[in-house]
């Protein structure tokens, strides 16, 4: 658990005043600190005092309607009463930016409960373990080519390529989705310098089965365009100086990638394109 200066934020909005003549009261929360930790990811830690010593603390965490239980690992039967308990919520779909302002709620248990609402900015994650995806590359970067290239290299031969696309985990730039020759699908995470970040098979792959709406597109006729030439066609559909994002494999009609590529201005667009290279259509990405 990362330990930090947490500041006291928010408003009760209710609190568990116990029974009176008992020794019952609720645990006080005394801070909130959200940390960003993936594209739609966050993480909560919630720095409470212990309201009695004869349970442990339970804490719960809502952020945009999702909820989850913090762990808390400092917490021991001897904790006595008013000692500081430090808990993490993970919290996964929920849509923020480094800087962005939240509604963070917690409620807190021990023998009697109290509820409180915070206004926690996001902070980025201090161990380096996410990116930010709509940042640009470093000068010298490998592109959406070069990182397919790497995590084909690095899966097999027989491998192809199914979607590349900015990453947000493992300090990576670019996260690669592989079809092995065995046919289990493969994530591998490439660094912004084209070496390996991590990998690891989907879930449903590591027993040899897939679920009907997993199936990959259906394989490409001889002769069609890489991942890499659709991201270079799509380039010179939208313009140069454009910035490739994500290449998919799609088996929709006439349709074999879907390239979304960012403008010199920042507007985004999608580029869908044949499996012979033809520029099918361009549209605006909202």
């Amino acid at each position: 658990m990362r330990y930090r200066t947490f500041i006291a934020t928010g408003l009760v909005a209710a609190a568990g005043l116990g029974i009176a003549g008992s020794a019952m009261a609720a645990p006080e929360v005394t801070g909130v600190e959200a940390t960003k930790t993936g594209k739609n990811k966050l993480e909560v830690d919630v720095l409470s005092l212990r309201g009695t010593s004869a349970t442990a603390p339970r804490i719960t965490v809502t952020v945009q309607r999702r909820l989850a239980r913090a762990k808390v690992s400092d917490w021991d039967a001897s904790l006595p009463a008013d000692e500081a308990v430090q808990s993490t919520a993970k919290l996964k779909r929920v849509r923020s930016t480094v800087g962005s302002t939240i509604t963070v709620r917690v409620r807190a248990c021990d023998d009697d409960c109290t509820t409180t609402t915070h206004s926690v900015t996001v902070a980025a994650d201090d161990n380096g373990s996410a990116t930010d995806p709509s940042a640009p590359l470093p000068p010298g970067a490998v592109d959406a080519g070069g990182a397919s290239a790497a995590a084909l290299a690095f899966v097999g031969a027989g491998s192809t390529v199914v979607q590349v696309e900015r990453a947000d985990e493992y300090g990576a730039a670019w996260e690669v989705k592989v079809l092995r020759a065995d046919g289990a699908r493969v994530k591998v995470y490439v660094n912004a310098d084209g070496t390996i970040a991590s990998s690891r098979v989907e879930a449903g792959d590591k027993a040899g089965g897939r679920d009907d709406h997993h199936q990959p597109p259906a394989p490409l006729p001889p002769g069609s365009v890489t991942s890499d030439q659709a991201a270079q066609i799509a380039i010179g559909a939208v313009g140069e100086g454009s910035t490739v994002r994500e290449v998919e494999r799609k088996s929709r009609g006439d349709v074999a990638w879907e390239v979304k590529v960012a403008r010199a201005d920042g507007v985004r667009f999608e580029v869908k394109i044949a499996a012979d290279g033809t520029v099918l259509r361009v549209e605006q990405d909202d």
